[in-house]
C-alpha cells in the first residue's frame, strides 16, 4: 500500500457508507454494500473497522465536520439573514437524504449505551458552532454566550424538526413558507433573550 492510501481509502470507506446509509438507511447498511459502493474489496472494510458501530461513528464524524463547516461558512451580516441562510441549508441537503439520515444515525447510536458518546458530541459540536457564528452576526449575542449557547440549541431542534417536517412535503411553497416560519420562531426566541427582556 503506497504512503497514504490508508487514510485515503479509510475516508473513500466512510463517504461509501454515508452514501448507503444515505440510500438504504442505517439497518440495511451491510459490509458488502459498503464495499460495493466504495468499489474495494470487502475484507478491506475489515482492516479499517472492527465493528459495525465503528463505521457508523465514522460516518457521524464525518458529516458533523461537514455540517460544522457549512455553519462557518454560512453569509449573512445580520442574524434574520444568517438564520435563513442557515435553514434553506438545511432544507436543501434534506433533498439528497444525508441529513436524514445523519438524524437517523445520531438517534440510532444514541440508543446504544456504548455509542451515545458520539450523538452527545455530534450535538456539542454543532451547538458551538451555530454559537459562534451567532455571535458574528449578532454583537448582543458576542456579549453574552450563554445567550448565544441558548438560541444555538433553539435552532438546532428547529433543524431536526425542519429537516423531518420538509421532508414529508411535496410541495415546496408549503416547504418555503416552513422555512420563514422557522425563522421567525427563533427570531422570536431570540427577542426573549435581549437584556431587560
Amino acid at each position: 500500500m503506497g504512503r497514504g492510501a490508508g487514510p485515503r481509502r479509510r475516508a473513500q470507506l466512510v463517504a461509501a457508507a454515508g452514501t448507503v446509509v444515505g440510500r438504504l438507511g442505517v439497518e440495511a447498511m451491510t459490509t458488502r454494500a459498503i464495499a460495493q459502493e466504495a468499489e474495494l474489496p470487502l475484507g478491506l472494510i475489515h482492516y479499517y473497522f472492527k465493528a459495525k458501530n465503528d463505521i457508523l461513528a465514522a460516518v457521524l464524524a464525518d458529516c458533523t465536520e461537514r455540517l460544522v463547516l457549512l455553519i462557518g461558512r454560512s453569509t449573512g451580516d445580520t442574524l434574520a439573514d444568517c438564520l435563513r441562510g442557515l435553514l434553506r441549508a438545511v432544507v436543501a441537503d434534506q433533498a439528497s437524504g444525508e441529513q436524514l439520515a445523519q438524524l437517523q444515525l445520531t438517534v440510532t447510536l444514541m440508543r446504544n449505551p456504548e455509542m451515545a458518546a458520539h450523538g452527545r458530541e455530534k450535538y456539542d459540536r454543532l451547538l458551538a458552532a451555530l454559537a459562534d457564528r451567532f455571535a458574528l452576526a449578532d454583537p448582543e449575542l458576542d456579549a453574552d454566550r450563554e445567550a448565544a449557547a441558548r438560541l444555538a440549541a433553539v435552532m438546532l431542534v428547529m433543524f431536526d424538526g425542519l429537516l423531518l417536517a420538509a421532508g414529508g412535503l411535496s410541495d415546496q411553497s408549503r416547504v418555503d413558507s416552513l422555512v420563514l416560519d422557522s425563522e421567525r420562531a427563533v427570531l422570536a426566541v431570540r427577542a426573549t433573550l435581549s437584556p431587560g427582556a
